[in-house]
């Protein structure tokens, strides 16, 4: 693992060295400005540069001199960190982990929409009507023990449901770890919720107060995943259900269900009592 780094934050830089495959240049402001991922070259990848068209030139640069052929961004070294450009409409307030970066400068440079990502507002009493109605036979639910005791398995499931995502790479235990531990002291049990079936763990939904507006009454659905083998059973719908029941329990309204990509099936979950309120775009360009 090697960096190229100007300033930085330490903190920053030690999560992005726990992905082994990434190398990069980093901004002083401890934005990454490129970075190169093996598991998806000769593609690179730019972070949000607030707009900074000489930084973004010399961030093309870089990747070109890594024998890179295209870059993608807004992209912070891996989809597990910001990305996407947010194509609004902003008549809804942003959420806690919203990227917030503007498409304008990448369309201006030349580049143009790949994937395609959308987060919606779901009212709680459809999304359980429908969860019920989903409900697969053979299947349990549970709440989380806490964070540092189901991590292992957390982080098992995301790895074998998300493999197939756009721009997917993988993360280490110990990244993820550190990843989730500046949230981890407001995590509410009652919101992750694990699917069991014959006695495995085969899926869960990730639900968190929304940190940034917490007297707005809605949480988020941050992360639904289910193993491929049980898939198209309704399990996702009944997760997604419930954690909106146990909001609605915690005197919660209602539930965004963020950051959705175009591919998954969780835009038709959220289809039945959800709105689409924001869309966003992950940009492309040929070096």
């Amino acid at each position: 693992m090697s960096w190229q780094a100007a300033g930085g934050d330490p903190r920053k830089l030690a999560l992005y060295g726990q992905l082994a495959q990434v190398e990069g240049i980093v901004a002083g402001s401890g934005r990454v400005l490129a970075s190169v991922n093996p598991a998806h070259a000769p593609t690179g990848a730019l972070g949000d540069l607030s707009g900074d068209v000489a930084t973004l030139k010399a961030g093309e640069a870089w990747l070109r001199a890594q024998g890179c052929e295209a870059v993608q961004g807004p992209l912070e070294v891996a989809t597990w960190f910001s990305y996407r450009a947010n194509l609004g409409p902003w008549e809804e307030p942003p959420f806690f982990g919203e990227p917030l970066a503007s498409p304008g400068p990448w369309l201006v440079a030349g580049y143009r929409p790949v994937a395609h990502y959308a987060s919606a507002i779901c009212q709680n009493r459809p999304a359980i009507i429908y969860g019920e109605r989903k409900r697969p036979e053979g299947y349990t639910l549970r709440r989380m023990s806490s964070f540092a005791e189901e991590l292992p398995l957390i982080h098992r499931l995301v790895l074998a449901s998300f493999h197939d995502a756009y721009a997917y790479s993988p993360l280490s235990i110990e990244a993820m770890a550190a990843l989730y531990a500046p949230i981890e002291p407001y995590l509410v049990p009652d919101l992750v919720l694990i699917a069991e079936h014959e006695g495995q763990a085969v899926g869960f939904v990730f639900g968190i107060p929304d940190l940034l507006k917490p007297g707005s009454g809605r949480f988020l659905v941050k992360t639904l995943a289910v193993l491929p083998e049980h898939r198209r059973t309704g399990l996702g719908a009944w997760l997604v259900g419930e954690a909106h029941r146990t909001a609605e329990e915690l005197g919660m309204r209602c539930g965004v269900h963020a950051l959705m990509w175009d591919g998954s099936r969780s835009n038709s979950i959220s289809s039945h009592g959800g709105r689409v309120f924001r869309r966003y775009a992950l940009m492309m360009k040929s070096l």
